[in-house]
């Protein structure tokens, strides 16, 4: 049977998503001392696996587009070893970001750091990006509480609006961490109301993963299996046959 020709192109596709069932099959090829690094299909299979593989490609490589976008797309850091026209080429950056982390932002010309398509593409991939835009963007109040609202965390970069009550209740309220309630102004921090929202999505969570640990011990009841699931800060829950469940109460411990 004739063997199917290498595509790069069909691997640029499918290199995005390495969740694929035959990703590492795809993929799996090592670089040695023999590695042709001079060889369009070999450096991209490289750059699929490791971004970062760029560095050691051909310079005439390292210009083309197809390895680069690849490239960035597993790992923006490899930006830095791409050909220094591709940190100012716009669509390339859009490209990659339908599918890399919004930290890109951080490694790209100057010019696009100003431009609205691209900052705002960087920011719903991760709202942190919003530490590399250009300043007009940090001053932006209307974009700040868009980030605060999708992640409180983004306070930490929000110099301008961390003594705003109403972004930094937003922000501690959107908050699994207790970034957001350590960024706000030592006032707020003092404020009995937003003191208050601290830790609250974080317990909403934990609140939410024990409903499905008891609906997931249910079903294990239901279905004769034997299970112990520990469900933090209410009770160790035993699971003994289909009749028996056995509920103690042993204080706060972590969810295993």
């Amino acid at each position: 049977m004739k063997r199917k020709a290498f595509n790069p192109y069909e691997l640029k596709r499918k290199a995005f998503n390495p969740f694929d069932e035959n990703f590492q099959e795809r993929v799996n090829i090592k670089v040695s001392s023999s590695t042709n690094w001079n060889d369009k299909a070999t450096v991209l299979k490289l750059v699929a696996k490791d971004g970062l593989n760029l560095e050691y490609a051909n310079p005439q490589l390292k210009s083309d587009r197809d390895i680069v976008l690849v490239a960035i797309t597993q790992n923006c850091y490899a930006l830095n070893y791409a050909d220094k026209k591709f940190k100012a080429d716009k669509q390339l950056i859009l490209e990659a970001l339908d599918h890399c982390n919004g930290w890109i932002l951080s490694y790209v010309d100057s010019k696009l750091k100003s431009d609205k398509k691209i900052v705002l593409k960087a920011l719903e991939r991760d709202v942190c990006a919003i530490d590399y835009a250009d300043e007009k963007f940090r001053k932006d109040r209307e974009i700040a509480l868009k980030l605060v609202q999708k992640d409180g965390i983004a306070l930490k970069y929000l110099h301008d609006f961390k003594s705003d009550k109403e972004i930094v209740k937003i922000a501690v309220e959107n908050d699994y961490t207790d970034f957001a309630y350590r960024s706000a102004s030592e006032d707020l921090q003092n404020d009995d109301e937003i003191k208050s929202l601290k830790g609250k999505k974080m317990e909403k969570s934990l609140s939410v993963e024990r409903r499905i640990k008891l609906r997931d011990m249910s079903k294990a009841v239901e279905g004769g299996v034997e299970a112990e699931i520990k469900v933090e800060g209410e009770a160790e829950i035993k699971v003994e046959g289909e009749a028996e469940i056995k509920v103690r109460l042993r204080g706060k411990k972590k969810a295993s």
